[in-house]
Parts: structure tokens; sequence; C-alpha cells
């Protein structure tokens, strides 16, 4: 399915970064994007859990998603995010229990059963009390 972007209906010949922004969310919205309304960072990672947990069938005890978060995911720089999603997409992770799981984070053999979520500029404040997107 071909989708484009609309010309901005006003008379000028641009639009602006909040027209456009909506425009595209509209557009994914209609290929099946599910929309997510996220205002503070623990929504987000409410529905990161959520996901993570609806794809491989696994509930996470609260001490261990902060264990999981900390130690796959907290400290991924964005070479090494991407590399995990495009060439090892399952991580091992040990839980309270000492049993092994092979946690997905995308499952490419059966793509249909991956979450495909859009959302608005997320912006958190960092360490410096900066906001960032």
């Amino acid at each position: 399915m071909k989708t484009s972007l609309k010309k901005s209906p006003k008379s000028r010949e641009y639009q602006s970064e909040g027209d456009l922004e909506k425009e595209f969310i509209n557009s994914l919205r209609d290929l099946g994007y599910e929309y997510k309304d996220f205002h503070l960072e623990k929504g987000l990672e409410a529905n990161l859990r959520e996901q993570i947990e609806k794809l491989n069938g696994y509930r996470f005890s609260d001490a261990d998603w902060y264990r999981f978060c900390n130690e796959k995911l907290s400290d991924l720089d964005r070479e090494k995010a991407t590399w995990i999603i495009q060439e090892n997409s399952t991580l091992d992770f040990t839980d309270e229990k000492g049993e092994l799981h092979n946690i997905k984070l995308v499952d490419k053999d059966n793509l249909s059963r991956n979450s495909c979520q859009i959302m608005e500029q997320f912006i958190y404040e960092a360490d410096n009390g900066r906001q960032k997107n």
C-alpha cells in the first residue's frame, strides 16, 4: 500500500512541524499503527514492559523487570541498540528463580506478532535538567 503526505491545506507552501507531525501520525494510523499518548516516561516504560511480555508470553516480576532493564537495556548507546534490533533481537535473561528465558524484542520469524505503535515526539528531562526529545 502506497501512502503519501498531502500538501498543507493552508495557502502557504510549507507546514509547521506540528502540522507535519499530526499528518504523519494520521498516515501511520491509517496503515494500522496504534497511536499511544504518553506524557510521562513511566507510561512509556510501562508500555515497553507490556509489549515485551505480550510478545514473549512471559510475565516479569517487578524485580525481574527492573533487573532486565538495568542489565540489558539501560546502558545501550544507539549503535549497540541498533545492532541488537537488527542482528540479535533475542536477549538471554535469568529470572530471580534461576530460570533462563530468551526474551525477544522483535519477532523476526512472525512479523505480525510485533506491535506497531506511533507517538508524538517524547520530551524528557535529562540529568542536566534540560529537555530532550
